[in-house]
């Protein structure tokens, strides 16, 4: 470029290079842990980081720079905006169901066009159970994990909670107990943090109910009786409502997500996924109805209902993790939150050392039988190796009763004080008839290829930053 006057006395040629940037940045969103998903959408944790970060793409050998990154939360019930915000650090979200707005500029104003994604942030896969608006217990049934309610705990008869429990109110009267922290005047769970309308939309209209057999699915209603048995492959399933009886069973192989439209009833020593892991198998119940688990039913998953009535009674055992608007566990049904998998009864063999080990909560195969809960003093008891000596291939058992512990770790050397075998377990101890009665422990059998020799082991048991040892030693015999 150059410029001239009136008499034509031009200026030297000057020259600039400009770089035009009309490209926006990219933002990508980042779910920490802990999370997992179900049907498509990730589940969260008030704890799990939520972290964006953007970059300015090079176009045409052009780029101005990063320069601010922006988030909004929906809330996917209401539509309800929270200000938007200037992203500036990894942030974590309360309970309940959001739409995520993400988009950032650069320092020519370009601005992305937003995207968005749908998250839950709920306790679920971390409580035993959570009644939104109440539980009742009676008889003598149990409820082994963290309970949860916005309205009223009552805990009578013989009753057990053997974890903590958050309410408006807790009530316990006759012979019940509550073995862990209660804390009262609390409302700890949002009533829906799931957005179902949008899961039953897609769930009606795309799902993998071709691979059921037809015998068993009538006008979209899963039944099952006299011992039929199913197995589900990993995908999405829709069902009018699902009922099992006569001792049929359902099989899990993969991860299963399963929409109930209508009401669950399991009964007459039916089981569902009894020997898979509770997170393979995720139940969502999307009306109101009744879910109700009777008669010796084996139900393992990891269940969502909040517009249902759960009912337990009459030996039924269940494992996983629930959500319902109200609970009801009566007789002498056992609830039981067991991490990935049932409480497993062990039939008496030979070298065993004349032990049986049955339910964690006390259920012998034949006859229901029911003990007092683990001590809740965190204290060493009784602490052996059965058999000792371990002889002709018998299995080297150990033996440590000290409450509930938070993990215990048998570390086991040879007696030049080489390690030899470890191992770490972590929930609630099994309750064990070692012929004196019966008692809650943790045991642990050491299987394989055994060297005979003379063995030394080291038994810690840990909680809350509090430590149980024990040491001994034991011999092998083959």
């Amino acid at each position: 470029y150059y410029s001239l006057d009136r008499v034509q006395n031009t200026e030297v040629l000057k020259t600039a290079k400009l770089a035009v940037d009309n490209t926006p940045p990219v933002t990508a969103i980042s779910l920490g842990e802990p999370k997992f998903e179900v049907f498509g959408l990730p589940v969260l944790t008030p704890d799990t980081p939520v972290t964006l970060s953007a970059f300015d793409p090079i176009s045409n050998n052009v780029a101005s720079g990063l320069n601010s990154i922006y988030y909004e939360l929906e809330d996917a019930h209401t539509g309800t905006r929270a200000p938007l915000t200037a992203y500036l650090e990894s942030f974590k979200l309360a309970q309940g169901a959001f739409i995520i707005r993400y988009w950032s500029k650069d320092n020519v104003n370009n601005a992305e066009i937003p995207k968005e994604i749908r998250v839950s942030v709920t306790t679920w896969r971390e409580d035993g159970l959570i009644a939104v608006w109440g539980l009742n217990m009676s008889g003598t049934a149990d409820i082994s994990g963290t309970v949860k309610s916005n309205a009223v705990v009552s805990v009578s008869g013989n009753a057990r909670i053997l974890g903590d429990v958050t309410a408006s109110t807790i009530t316990v009267s006759g012979k019940a107990q509550i073995t862990g922290q209660q804390v009262s005047g609390a409302t700890p769970v949002h009533p829906e943090p799931v957005y179902m309308a949008d899961i039953l939309q897609r769930t009606a209209v795309i799902n993998n109910n071709d691979r059921v057999d037809p015998q068993y699915l009538i006008d979209g209603k899963l039944t099952l009786n006299s011992k039929s048995n199913i197995v589900l492959s990993t995908g999405i399933y829709y069902f009018k409502e699902l009922e099992l009886a006569g001792s049929s069973n359902i099989t899990v192989a993969g991860k299963v997500d399963i929409l109930v439209e209508g009401g669950i009833k399991i009964s007459g020593g039916s089981s569902v996924n009894a020997g898979g892991a509770a997170s393979n198998l995720n139940i969502f119940v999307s009306a109101i109805s009744s879910v109700n688990f009777t008669g010796g039913a084996d139900f393992l998953a990891c269940l969502y209902a909040p517009y249902s009535h759960i009912k337990l009674a009459g030996n039924a055992v269940l494992g996983g993790h629930y959500f319902a608007k109200t609970a009801a566990v009566s007789g002498t049904g056992n609830f039981v939150q067991s991490g990935e998998s049932l409480p497993q009864v062990v039939v008496v063999t030979a070298d065993s050392g004349g032990k049986k080990k049955i339910s964690a909560l006390g259920m012998e195969v034949s006859t229901p039988k029911v003990l007092a809960g683990p001590d809740p003093a965190f204290r060493l008891g009784e602490v052996y190796v059965f058999p000792n000596p371990a002889k002709n291939g018998a299995a080297p058992t150990f033996h440590m009763e000290c409450g509930i512990a938070d993990k215990v770790t048998i570390k086991i050397y040879t007696v030049s004080g080489r390690p030899a075998h470890e191992y770490t377990f972590t929930g609630a101890p099994a309750a064990i008839d070692d012929g004196n009665g019966l008692s809650y422990a943790y045991e642990y059998a050491w299987s394989g290829h055994i060297p005979s020799g003379v063995y030394y082991y080291y038994l810690e048991a840990e909680k809350a930053g509090k430590n149980l040892k024990k040491t001994g030693k034991f011999a092998v015999v083959r």
